[in-house]
Formats: C-alpha cells, structure tokens, sequence
C-alpha cells in the first residue's frame, strides 16, 4: 500500500504554481514587448496604435483592412487581452521544457528559436483559418521582427526564471 507523503504534494504543489506563475508572466513579457514595438513602429509612421486597432478590427469588428481602419481604444485593449492570453498559452509548454529540461536552461538562442518557431506557425494559421489578410494588412516583415523580439524576450525571461531552480528527478525513480 503507498504511504502518502504531505511534502510531497507541497512539492509538486510549488512546482505547479511556480510553472504557472512562469507561463503567465512569460505571457505579459512576450505580450509587452510586442506592444511596444508595434507602438514604436505605428508612431515612426504617424499612426500610434493602427496594428493593434487593425488586429481588434479582423477579430471583433469588420476584419482587418489597413484603408479604413479606425483607431479604436477597445480593439486595442482586445487585442492586448488575446495578445497575453495567447502568449501565456504558447509559453505554458516552453515553461515546462525549460524546468525540465536541462540543456535548454542554458541556451537564449535555443528557447528563442523554438518559440519564434510556434509564434511563426502559429500567426500564419490563424491568418489563414480566422483572420484572412491579417498578414497583408500589418506587413508580413513587422510580424516577423515581433515575433523575434517576443521570442527573444520570452526565452530570457525564462532561462532567467529557471537559472537556479534544480531539475526534477526523473517520475518514477
């Protein structure tokens, strides 16, 4: 009959929460950086907050069309919203690899092309399924940069987060 081991719940408890806490803040991370790119790039253009009002516009409004778009404070606060709700999702696995995972731990470039790689897959699918002209409409060289800032931003975040969290053993040993 197995003993049942108080400690052991805490442990995995923590462990659970901390994973969590991670993906999360990793999903804040990624979002904020992205944001303040885009900020960055619509203000260089003379239109402060058009990508984020073209996004809200493809989801919630007409679609997306960068001719008429009106800038719109609650489709910008939208698309922040889905901004870290997807972000959290994508990193809530790439917060698993890297507790988990040792090699990862010590590799930005690794953990930052894997996530680039998702982020990658993951705009052209939903372009092609959702938000038909998505891509077209913010320019395919501006998704590609954010994504690789994002990336970039997450993977620090997290070999930072994990740096001196020791690796699980192996279940069932």
């Amino acid at each position: 009959m197995p003993v049942h081991d108080s400690r052991t719940n805490d442990v995995s408890s923590q462990g659970t929460s901390n994973l969590l806490y991670a993906a999360a803040y990793a999903g804040f991370v990624g979002s904020g950086v992205l944001a303040m790119f885009f900020l960055l790039r619509d203000s260089l253009l003379g239109s402060p907050l058009l990508t984020p009002s073209i996004l809200g516009a493809a989801l919630f409004g007409p679609g997306a069309s960068n001719a008429d778009a009106a800038i719109r404070i609650d489709w910008v606060a939208l698309a922040s919203l889905v901004h870290v709700t997807l972000f959290t999702g994508v990193g809530a696995p790439f917060a698993y690899l890297v507790h988990r995972v040792e090699p990862l731990r010590d590799s930005v470039v690794m953990m930052s092309l894997g996530l680039f790689a998702v982020l990658g897959i993951g705009i052209v699918s939903f372009d092609a399924l959702v938000t038909p002209g998505l891509l077209a409409s913010i320019g395919p060289l501006s998704i590609l940069l954010g994504n690789a800032l994002t990336s970039s931003a997450m993977a620090v975040f997290y070999v930072r987060a994990f740096a001196d969290e020791p690796v699980p053993a192996e279940i069932g040993r």
